[in-house]
């Protein structure tokens, strides 16, 4: 029979378990909840996309799918891809997929890239130093301004050149508002071709190219994406500017997620100045490494190998590991601004081009693989 000492001592002992396990389910509650502000940071809202955005977003599908659909119904894809008629440069997306869709006549994939004035000199180099690769019909350039259309399209006429009204011009340094501007419209752009039915391969201007890596790359079938990991990131961050989308169901879905994504990023730094900084975890990259990572609507991807695909730390290897290595694409990143980018082209002979814009073809040919 227990005294009236020991039932208050036990009523005691039992609340202090209580509180205990109390204390404990609030001090997981709040570790939870730390967590996941924490992981939520990296997480865009795109689920939060403004009556805007989704009108944007689905104007972008419509525009593309009608566009395919009446390419199909008319069977005049094939008579308009073989048309000669190079450099055709009108405004708007729409204008974009029949230009894109008459390159795709020639290899299949269109090789896109986008640019501004700042990066004119980067896109000669790069084309003096393909010029005899055989690819420039297949090469989509979008320019964020008309004054570098008209440059490009006079003294390259293969290749074919969209240009948009951006005002965007000069130096946009990476992880600044102008910047990420220019990498929403390009998603926005590359999402419009996804949708019509259009391969694509996405590569940017500052890097070199030993030889031609689309006849190996096209081989690499039965994927929806191919990726480019960035070096000493353990193949968890994959390259923004360096991937190929072949046209399925599960490669347009990725990229819609990420153009929602991008769109909404472009919502919360539209009141910033152009020079304004961004987190480092919100970009393009970002985005789509995480989408890759978590297999986003059960992708399949491929990745790239660097010691083939390499990026800017190939110039950082010890010179025998150099000498031994033969890549085919070396990505000049790991490296912030237009100035150090050409310095270090320059210096490693991989600037192709003269304070004219003339190309060095006799360094091209002592470069390339033969």
């Amino acid at each position: 029979m227990h005294t009236t000492s020991q039932v208050l001592q036990d009523y005691d002992q039992s609340n202090m378990m209580r509180g205990k396990q109390l204390l404990m389910v609030l001090g997981l509650a709040m570790v939870c909840t730390v967590l996941y502000m924490t992981v939520r940071k990296d997480y865009p809202e795109s689920e939060q996309l403004s009556d805007d955005a989704l009108e944007r977003i689905n104007h972008i599908v419509s525009k593309s799918q009608k566009f395919n659909s009446q390419i199909t119904q008319t069977t005049s894809a094939k008579k308009m891809s073989t048309k000669s008629k190079s450099n055709i440069v009108i405004e708007g997306e729409n204008d974009l997929l029949v230009i894109a869709k008459r390159i795709s006549g020639y290899n299949r994939t269109v090789l896109v890239t986008m640019v501004n004035d700042a990066y004119l000199k980067f896109t000669y180099s790069w084309l003096c130093n393909t010029k005899n690769m055989g690819i420039h019909k297949s090469v989509l350039i979008i320019t964020t301004d008309q004054v570098s259309k008209e440059n490009l399209t006079r003294d390259w006429p293969e290749i074919s050149v969209v240009a948009m009204n951006m005002k965007l011009q000069g130096d946009q340094t990476y992880s600044k508002v102008g910047y990420v501007k220019i990498m929403i419209k390009r998603t926005e752009m590359i999402l419009s071709l996804l949708m019509a039915n259009i391969e694509v391969f996405l590569f940017e201007v500052d890097c070199l190219w030993l030889s031609n890596p689309v006849p190996d790359l096209q081989k690499m079938t039965g994927y929806d994406v191919l990726v480019n990991p960035v070096a000493r990131t353990n193949n968890s961050v994959f390259a923004g500017g360096f991937l190929w989308l072949y046209v399925t169901d599960k490669a347009k879905a990725l990229w819609k997620k990420l153009t929602e994504e991008m769109i909404a990023l472009g919502e919360r730094i539209s009141k910033k100045a152009d020079t304004a900084a961004v987190s480092e975890g919100e970009n393009d990259q970002q985005f789509f490494s995480r989408l890759i990572r978590e297999k986003y609507k059960n992708v399949s991807y491929k990745i790239l190998p660097l010691d083939i695909y390499a990026d800017g730390q190939w110039y950082n290897l010890p010179e025998n590991k150099r000498k031994e290595s033969r890549p085919v694409i070396i990505n000049n990143n790991w490296v912030l601004g237009n100035d150090a980018k050409i310095s270090r082209a320059k210096k490693w002979k991989h600037w192709f081009i003269d304070d004219n814009l003339k190309c060095d073809m006799d360094l091209v040919s002592k470069t390339v693989y033969k």
